[in-house]
């Protein structure tokens, strides 16, 4: 859960980023609602961003990406992964460069080339849907699975 808080964390942080221009004193982000007890995901997001950005009131809006029209107030989004290509084509997207993500080599080879062309990222994944088996590492009868 404290990887997926950070990953969709450092969204936000490039978002101010963006916006600092205009000095916002509230950030909203349109959630993708489909992860486990979502009041505790925007707990903990909000916890991690009152640390960090005090200055800015962070706010949650409700967004299906499968079945909605993004919200007009939402400066930063979260969505499938299905919809990348789409986004990039209508322009909804900021790139950002390698160095802009923290931890990079944190994501298994085939995320990042999924989602960085040339050294750009279109998005940073939150989580995965996907087939992983996650062992403790002295657990040597599930090793080899």
């Amino acid at each position: 859960m404290k990887k997926i808080v950070y990953c969709l964390f450092f969204l936000l942080m490039i978002s101010v980023c963006h916006a600092s221009a205009q000095s916002p004193d509230t950030l909203t982000l349109a959630l993708y609602p489909y992860v486990p007890d979502i009041e505790r995901f925007k707990s903990a997001i909000r916890e991690e961003w009152d640390q960090r950005h005090p200055e800015i009131q962070l706010e949650f809006s409700d967004w299906d990406c499968y079945s909605g029209t993004l919200p007009e107030n939402a400066d930063v989004f979260v969505y499938d992964g299905v919809y990348l290509n789409n986004y990039i084509e209508q322009g909804m997207l900021l790139p950002l460069a390698e160095n802009e993500i923290e931890d990079v080599d944190d994501f298994y080879p085939f995320v990042t080339d999924t989602f960085a062309a040339n050294e750009v990222f279109n998005a940073v994944p939150e989580f995965l849907c996907s087939e992983f088996l996650y062992t403790r590492k002295d657990d040597s009868e599930l090793a080899s699975v």
